[in-house]
């Protein structure tokens, strides 16, 4: 048996280094102690690079803060409202076996929002934007006469779901008919705009592209995106988690509130109950706690 003067049978010394004695012209490391070093100083930079990007993410969340002034103004709410239908659907069921289709239960749900929002604040406006097969088609124009929206809704039919939407077109019919205020730190704005995105399709993926029009909308401290997105149970023969990934990558603020809703009426309305938030007056979305306390 060869003896290495580096090693003993300690086995704790098997992680140490060698100090340079006098004379010496350096100190000689295990090849163990040297991985562990690399792993342990790969490990610190990583946490460090982590709480680096929390601190940075708080920050950013803080200087959002300083402009959003927490106050219950007028809102415009456009209600944007996927009618089309996939070619295999599971539909909703209540406790009587019944069934629904999604978009008669979407109308439902719309229209008890619509009804507990105004009786919130008789100012607050709707606006009523389609998704057709494959683009936005503006419906109806901003108004508080809830019966004129309901009447609308009403009147809104199936289309069938095509390869390609174009979620674009939703931002360019917001550029063309909506005026959001400007920023004043010091005085609220005279209302905010908010588009409540009700997405009901589970095998074509929304295309966005972040244009000039659509950064500038969605950096605007008085405009919010809620998107509630309806869908088939999530499996490998579905779209379902790409299109839930593209959905929640298009706000950048973190205010905006995002819902997965599968076949689940209660869920569903539920989710339309916590959309009466207003967008001034709420946490970030990753702070949002819904239980009800003791």
């Amino acid at each position: 048996m060869i003896n290495n003067p580096e090693f003993t049978d300690d086995e704790d010394n098997n992680d140490q280094m060698s100090l340079p004695t006098s004379g010496s012209e350096g100190m000689s490391i295990s090849p163990k102690s040297t991985y562990e070093a690399d792993k342990s100083k790969d490990i610190r930079v990583s946490l460090i690079v982590s709480d680096i990007q929390e601190i940075s993410d708080e920050i950013n969340a803080l200087d959002f803060n300083d402009y959003r002034i927490s106050c219950s103004v007028r809102e415009k709410i456009i209600i944007a409202l996927d009618r089309s239908r996939d070619e295999e659907i599971t539909p909703f069921q209540d406790n009587a076996d019944n069934n629904y289709s999604p978009l008669s239960l979407l109308k439902k749900g719309v229209e008890m929002f619509v009804h507990l929002k105004s009786s919130l604040n008789r100012q607050h406006e709707f606006a009523l934007i389609l998704l057709d097969e494959n683009k936005c088609t503006w419906c109806l124009d901003f108004t508080s006469n809830v019966r004129e929206v309901i009447k609308t809704l009403n009147t809104v039919t199936e289309c069938c779901a095509e390869d390609i939407f174009d979620l674009n077109s939703l931002f360019n019919e917001i550029a063309k008919r909506v005026k959001i205020p400007n920023f004043n730190k010091d005085i609220p704005p005279p209302y905010v705009v908010r588009t409540v995105l009700l997405y009901n399709r589970s095998y074509t993926c929304p295309k966005i592209d972040i244009t000039e029009i659509v950064k500038e909308i969605l950096d605007l401290p008085y405009f919010t995106l809620d998107i509630l997105a309806s869908h088939e149970p999530v499996d490998e023969t579905n779209n379902c988690k790409k299109i839930f990934s593209t959905l929640q990558n298009i706000d950048k603020k973190g205010f905006s509130y995002f819902f997965s809703v599968g076949r689940d009426i209660n869920i569903l309305l539920s989710s339309m109950g916590k959309l009466l938030g207003h967008p001034l007056q709420r946490p970030l979305r990753k702070y949002a706690n819904y239980s009800i306390a003791n």
